[in-house]
């Protein structure tokens, strides 16, 4: 893989001595764009052109069109069909906060949410009872599940539901702490899941130019 390399302006001005070491790099800097080589600025946008690799057309995924899902545990996406913004996954606070949103962007079907939540103590001098956690999945602003840890338990219990789900749809998973301030509410391992709706393709070699 090629080498990305900052040619500073200076090095090109007029009257700047010619380096070889620029050369290389203008001539290497374009094979480390198409490589996706690290530092490199990435093809985006309209650089991306719809082609056909052995039979199979490629495409921009905001061009792709909206398909199918399931809700089943083979596939796990965060990426391709939904947006992910991280939010506060530890809190004293015994009001609601947001631990994550998932924005859905080209799935409809269903899809499964599953999560880790727990309650603990903060402070040991206070003892090891734990507070209850109390966590709560929204769509589109109402609350379709909510789960509520036993009080002086201190396990992680994972959750899970099913969703219908459309482009569009907004999914916030929320979380508070029942206790008292010494005790904290914890969510962790938030995953979407579903039957996989795309086709991987294996790597293509050029073994030759003919």
């Amino acid at each position: 893989m090629a080498t990305w390399t900052n040619v500073a302006n200076t090095s090109l001005e007029p009257g700047s001595p010619a380096r070889s070491v620029d050369a290389f790099a203008l001539r290497d800097n374009p094979i480390a764009i198409a490589e996706g080589a690290a530092g490199a600025p990435r093809i985006v946008n309209q650089a991306i052109q719809d082609r056909t690799i052995r039979g199979i057309k490629l495409m921009r995924i905001q061009d792709a069109p909206v398909v199918t899902i399931s809700a089943a545990d083979p596939g796990l996406f965060t990426g391709l069909g939904t947006t992910f913004v991280g939010g506060t996954t530890q809190t004293t606070s015994s009001s609601f906060q947001t631990a994550a949103t998932i924005t859905i962007n080209k799935y409809t079907g269903s899809l499964r949410f599953t999560f880790s939540h727990r309650g603990e103590v903060q402070q040991l001098e206070f003892g090891t009872d734990t507070a209850r956690s109390e966590a709560r999945i929204l769509k589109n602003g109402s609350q379709i599940a909510s789960w509520t840890t036993p009080n002086n338990n201190a396990n992680t219990f994972t959750r899970t539901v099913n969703s219908t789900v459309a482009p569009g749809d907004v999914f916030v998973l929320q979380h508070r702490n029942l206790g008292a301030n010494i005790f904290v509410g914890i969510v962790s391992n938030l995953a979407v899941f579903g039957n996989n709706p795309y086709q991987t393709i294996s790597a293509v070699e050029l073994a030759s130019n003919l």
